[in-house]
């Protein structure tokens, strides 16, 4: 593996590690992982259902501010999934925002959703196969690059 692709996988594990509190003051709230039941190989489907959940989540549940970032990953079917880390504002309680998420997120495959806690290092873990394939990517949820 070439040291180019080591040195900005850590710039990013950096960066996501960062972002939210840089951003809000606070740690991300929630961990999210997504193995969806249909085939996808492109990253732009990731990006796809990331635009519609953020959608879902400010139209329907009294979140006013919903931001993450995202990073596509092969499984073993060669299809990708995803591993979120995510952050909102509003007047709602964490156990409800998880059990819309789940609700939105279960019928489209199989999802993990967790209190994000960061001594466990799932910013990091999220990023460990970033760079291998074109569509091993990443993108932001609020801020779209």
């Amino acid at each position: 593996m070439d040291s180019g692709r080591w040195k900005d996988i850590d710039e990013m594990k950096k960066f996501v590690g960062g972002y939210s509190k840089n951003m809000y003051g606070e740690k991300w709230k929630l961990g999210l992982s997504l193995s969806f039941k249909w085939s996808y190989r492109e990253f732009k489907y990731l990006e796809n259902w990331m635009d519609k959940l953020k959608l879902y989540m400010l139209g329907s549940v009294g979140v006013v501010l919903f931001d993450g970032i995202y990073v596509g990953e092969y499984n073993r079917n060669g299809d990708l999934g995803l591993h979120s880390v995510l952050y909102y504002e509003g007047d709602v309680n964490d156990s409800k925002v998880k059990n819309s998420l789940y609700k939105w997120c279960v019928n489209k495959g199989s999802v993990d959703i967790f209190e994000f806690k960061e001594d466990e290092g799932f910013d990091w873990y999220m990023n460990k196969h970033l760079y291998r394939g074109f569509e091993n990517n990443w993108n932001m949820i609020n801020n779209k690059i």
